[in-house]
């Protein structure tokens, strides 16, 4: 009694349904925070998978549609957690920009009364990852253009200003400064990671082609960004350097960057 939305009796009662008005059926939170906790430990756990599993509890066939009626409750329920830990935040006072990125590790970002000062208050590693694509929007048929809400995630247009210009080819070589040699060197050349893959026929369908991470030297994700078209380019590295000596302008940083060859340049 008092409910406008049938849905708002079923939450009360530890039950979610996929559809907002007129709900048919009902999941209940215990199984989305199982499923939740499953994803979390292991990521390529599908939800069909997940289904028939329940299915086979139940004694009822498997029929195609229980994984879409799942998978949009489970997308409310995600919904539903963020909302909730951004209320707490919010309460708590952490809301601030770059409130996670100055607290998530402890041995690197607290402080104790009358300590002397390290050399590094921070030693980080970069890096990409190309093992994670994404095909093109164009190429997809539905695509959500939503944007996730994330404090780990620099976006397009943060990382695309950082992009250095292209180098004169006409420089002489017996002018080079230690700067250019770092440039033109072998490794440079040889290091596959650094070049611009945008131009490859096999990559032309892909428009993420990977992550650029930073993380501490206690394994907390710093932050991330998406590499779009390309390889390792120079400029993720330098954005999220940016961010990170943003975050904490008065610490002295040290990062591990294994194409180290090329970024000395820039």
């Amino acid at each position: 009694p008092g409910d406008i939305y049938l849905n708002m009796t079923l939450i009360r009662r530890g039950y979610l349904s996929s559809s907002p008005i007129e709900p048919k059926q009902a999941i209940s939170i215990q199984t989305l925070r199982l499923y939740y906790e499953l994803r979390r430990k292991n990521s390529s756990f599908g939800i069909q998978g997940f289904i028939k599993t329940l299915c086979a509890l139940h004694k009822r066939a498997y029929e195609p549609h229980f994984r879409v009626q799942f998978s949009e409750a489970f997308d409310v329920f995600l919904h539903i957690l963020r909302i909730v830990e951004q209320r707490i935040n919010e309460a708590l006072g952490r809301d601030e920009p770059m409130w996670r990125l100055k607290h998530s590790c402890p041995p690197c970002t607290y402080k104790t009364q009358n300590e002397a000062p390290l050399r590094f208050s921070h030693m980080r590693a970069l890096d990409g990852n190309d093992s994670l694509k994404r095909l093109d929007r164009s190429i997809r048929v539905h695509e959500d253009q939503r944007r996730f809400p994330s404090d780990y995630i620099l976006y397009p247009e943060d990382v695309d200003p950082w992009q250095p210009a292209p180098r004169s080819s006409s420089k002489k070589q017996d002018n080079l400064q230690p700067a250019d040699y770092y440039e033109n060197s072998a490794c440079t050349e040889k290091w596959k990671a650094a070049q611009d893959d945008s131009t490859k026929k096999a990559l032309k369908t892909y428009e993420e082609t990977g992550i650029f991470v930073s993380v501490c030297r206690h394994s907390f994700v710093g932050m991330m960004c998406d590499m779009i078209r390309s390889g390792e380019l120079q400029k993720y590295p330098l954005s999220i350097i940016n961010s990170i000596l943003n975050a904490f302008p008065d610490d002295s940083q040290a990062f591990a960057y294994d194409i180290g060859c090329r970024f000395q340049a820039t």
